[in-house]
């Protein structure tokens, strides 16, 4: 996509300007953009050419310093996990809409990324290499039950990219089973999967989150740098799971990390790690930082469907 102002310089200039100044319906529709097609699993070469849109990202508060993967919206705010600070359990914040921290939770999680809030509890997803599977722990930080993803080994289930509480359950992205797993809490089973499917050169995947009767969940495609960011939303049919649309970001936006949902509309938070992204950003306090808007809680707006 050509793109005359860079990340970096749209940043600098206060993140002010109108969506529609930085990305023209011209660029929208960029014949030279990559192309994204419906998986298929009936013998065809590939599926319809999936429907597009684009989003953009306003900055809302930035979390206590730390490296925010995850997130959870509760009506008296928002839990946010931090992930591998390597300086013993990791915590999760509860913070109002102006980034006060109004309680602090640790738990036993490593590398935590994702966070869900149910059934009076916390469940916290490390996704480190031998510390694995879901902490559920309590809001005075004590481990309740720690269990493995369902449908792996019993004493290493994979990891996990994120996580939200739906209609009673634990939705995971979970790693091993390259799928969206619908937990039930209570007899630790896997009632329904959605899975990932990739469409071709999206290969990351993390926070999930569902908003009118879709799941949307975080993706994105190799880069080695936040002005390169190639990074999208996949929204599935929660009820089918076929993939509905692919949802871009324009140039500036935050880099999500966890998803989440406030007053109707798509919430995330840019960790500033990165996976592949040279570290080139500092901000006193935090450290190099792969991303400018690392340590946001941002707000998602979706703009109109474009042209197949």
């Amino acid at each position: 996509m050509h793109m005359i102002i860079s990340r970096r310089g749209l940043i600098a200039a206060g993140l002010a300007l109108d969506f529609s100044d930085r990305l023209s319906a011209a660029e929208a529709l960029d014949p030279k953009r990559q192309q994204f097609y419906a998986p298929t699993s009936t013998g065809e070469p590939r599926g319809k050419p999936l429907p597009r849109r684009m989003a953009r990202t306003t900055p809302l508060f930035k979390t206590p310093p730390s490296y925010p993967n995850a997130l959870f919206v509760v009506p008296e705010g928002v839990w946010v996990a931090e992930q591998g600070t390597g300086s013993g359990r990791e915590r999760i914040w509860l913070l109002d809409w102006g980034g006060a921290v109004r309680k602090t939770v640790t738990s036993e999680s490593t590398d935590t990324s994702g966070v869900a809030y149910g059934n009076g509890m916390l469940w916290v997803c490390a996704n480190g290499e031998t510390n694995q599977g879901v902490y559920q722990t309590d809001l005075n930080s004590r481990t309740i039950c720690h269990r493995q993803i369902p449908l792996g080994p019993p004493d290493r289930g994979g990891g996990c990219h994120g996580a939200t509480w739906y209609d009673g359950y634990l939705w995971v992205t979970a790693n091993r089973e390259r799928a969206i797993l619908k937990i039930d809490p209570k007899h630790w089973t896997v009632d329904y999967l959605i899975p990932f499917a990739l469409p071709d050169g999206l290969t990351r995947y993390h926070g999930c989150a569902v908003l009118d009767g879709s799941m949307y969940m975080v993706s994105g495609g190799e880069s080695k740098t936040y002005d390169e960011g190639k990074t999208h939303l996949i929204k599935y049919d929660l009820a089918t799971g076929n993939i509905q649309e692919i949802i871009d970001f324009a140039p500036g936006s935050c880099d999500p990390h966890g998803l989440g949902v406030y007053e109707g509309k798509l919430v995330g938070c840019d960790s500033g790690d990165h996976p592949g992204w040279n570290k080139i950003y500092h901000t006193p306090g935090w450290g190099p930082q792969s991303s400018p808007t690392a340590g946001y809680v941002f707000s998602i707006e979706l703009g109109e469907l474009t042209a197949v």
